[in-house]
């Protein structure tokens, strides 16, 4: 393939048992002689691997891995095309990935979105209270007891999923003591019907196994069920009964 990059669009082919982590090592490690055709160039490249089934993109000045949304894991990559270009980002949407502090302002946006369409209204009142809580919240909890997958579209969350993670004392169903609950799992009207809540779902059981959570919960609305049942999730059957106290109104 050789050493000269820049010359736009070089296609390769893969066998048909080459899968996602395959390539993110290849792109991660730039390649090594001629057992990977894709050659190193370091400095401001950015490397996407096109194909008929998605794109898979690394920045290199920004370490920044981006999955898109038509790739799977499981997904056997077929007719492989490697572009670089040089100071410029690709402009595709779907970009999945996990929020930092820099992405505040969006989450509360969108949760105040969420909350409004939850309950059909949100009163003004309510809405600065609510946001009054957030903003620091988010700043204490966000990527360790609180991890926000989202969607973006041009550097804009579109499509959000929450994994609250939980400790308690352990027991025989949760030895580590950990488990997971679902929340706020959204995405603008314009972008539904393309499965965006099913891969940041899937993003979001992967991470919650590497973590070793026991169990993830969540509370599904009639519209999510059908999403939840296809990923994994089941009706919760249990000896004990789910009771609560609202302490506001004692």
């Amino acid at each position: 393939m050789g050493d000269d990059a820049g010359n736009g669009i070089q296609h390769i082919m893969m066998p048909d048992d080459a899968v996602l982590e395959d390539l993110i090592h290849v792109i991660l490690h730039g390649g090594c002689g001629n057992e990977w055709p894709i050659p190193y160039t370091g400095g401001h490249a950015m490397w996407a691997l096109k194909s008929n089934i998605g794109i898979l993109a690394y920045l290199c000045d920004d370490a920044e891995l981006v999955l898109y949304a038509e790739i799977d894991r499981k997904t056997p990559l077929k007719g492989l095309g490697l572009v670089s270009t040089f100071g410029a980002r690709i402009e595709e949407k779907d970009f999945f990935d996990v929020a930092d502090y820099d992405d505040i302002d969006d989450l509360i946006r969108l949760r105040i979105a969420f909350l409004t369409e939850d309950s059909g209204t949100l009163t003004q009142s309510q809405q600065i209270s609510i946001e009054r809580q957030l903003s620091p919240y988010f700043e204490r909890n966000l990527g360790n007891r609180l991890v926000a997958f989202v969607a973006k579209d041009k550097g804009k969350i579109v499509s959000v999923a929450y994994l609250l993670i939980i400790e308690m004392p352990a027991n025989l169903r949760l030895p580590s003591g950990l488990f997971g609950e679902v929340l706020n799992v959204y995405t603008e009207r314009e972008y539904r019907g393309k499965g965006l809540c099913t891969k940041l779902l899937k993003n979001l059981l992967e991470y919650a196994k590497a973590k070793g959570l026991g169990c993830v919960d969540l509370s599904a609305t009639d519209k999510g069920y059908p999403i939840y049942k296809r990923l994994g999730f089941v009706d919760k059957i249990s000896k004990y009964r789910d009771m609560r106290i609202n302490i506001n109104e004692r």
